[in-house]
C-alpha cells in the first residue's frame, strides 16, 4: 500500500487489485492540487483499515476484485465512516453493478475508460455532496421497457408528459435542456419534476432511476 500526503482539501483512498489501473489512478490525481491521495491499495480490507484510522473524504474503488468486492466495500465503508463518499469504477458496463452500487450507498459510478479529468472531477463533485453516474449506463436504463402510464403495482401513475420528462431527467438533461427538447417553459419543467419526485418519493435523478428499476418500471435487457 502506498500513499501521498501533500496538503490539499480532499483526502482520497484508491483501491484496485489491478496494479496498472491503480497506478493510472494515482497519476490522474497527482496533478490535482486540491486532492491528496492518502493511500492506494489493492485490497478493500486495507482501504477499510485506512478509513478506520483517519478521515477519508472519498473512496475510489474498483467493483470486481478478489476478496471483498467494491459493492460490499461500499456498504462497509459507509458503516465505518458515514461521511465518506464512494465512487465505484468498473470495466463492466452492466446495470446490475450500477444498481447494486447505488443501493449500497455509492455516490458515483464511472467506467474505467472515462477520461482522467472526468474521474478527478467526479471526486470533487461527490465531495460537494452531489452524485455522479456515467451517462451511458444511466440513459440505457431508460431505454428499457419503461411504462410511463402505469406503475408495476398500479400504485403510481405517470402522465405521458411526466414519462417524457422522467426519461430526459435520467439522461442527465438540465431543466433548460428539457424545456428546449419538449418545447415547454422551464417553469413547467420544474412543475413536472416536482410532481415526479412527489409521486415516486425520490429527491434526485439517480434516486428516480433506482426507484424505477426496483419497482418494475425498468427491466434489464433480455
Amino acid at each position: 500500500m502506498s500513499s501521498l500526503t501533500p496538503e490539499a482539501s480532499i483526502g482520497v483512498v484508491l483501491v484496485d487489485d489491478d496494479t496498472m489501473a491503480l497506478q493510472c489512478l494515482m497519476t490522474y490525481f497527482a496533478t490535482a492540487s486540491d486532492i491528496r491521495v492518502l493511500a492506494a491499495t489493492s485490497s478493500a480490507h486495507e482501504a477499510l483499515e485506512v478509513l478506520r484510522s483517519r478521515r477519508v473524504d472519498v473512496l475510489v474503488s474498483d467493483i470486481q476484485m478478489n476478496g471483498m468486492d467494491g459493492v460490499a466495500a461500499t456498504a462497509e465503508a459507509l458503516r465505518v465512516s458515514p461521511s465518506t463518499r464512494v465512487i465505484l469504477l468498473t470495466s463492466f458496463d452492466t446495470d446490475d453493478y450500477l444498481i447494486r452500487g447505488l443501493e449500497a450507498g455509492a455516490s458515483g459510478f464511472l467506467l474505467k475508460n472515462a477520461p482522467a479529468a472526468e474521474i478527478v472531477a467526479a471526486v470533487r463533485t461527490v465531495h460537494a455532496g452531489a452524485k455522479v453516474v456515467a451517462p451511458g449506463p444511466t440513459a440505457r436504463l431508460i431505454d428499457y421497457a419503461l411504462d410511463a402510464a402505469h406503475g408495476a403495482d398500479g400504485s403510481v401513475e405517470l402522465s405521458a408528459r411526466e414519462g417524457e420528462v422522467l426519461e430526459l431527467l435520467c439522461e442527465g438533461a438540465s431543466n433548460r435542456q428539457i424545456s428546449s427538447r419538449l418545447s415547454i417553459s422551464e417553469a413547467t419543467v420544474k412543475t413536472y419534476v416536482s410532481s415526479l419526485f412527489r409521486k415516486t418519493g425520490t429527491a434526485s435523478r439517480l434516486e428516480i432511476v433506482v426507484w424505477a428499476f426496483r419497482h418494475g418500471y425498468v427491466h434489464g435487457a433480455g
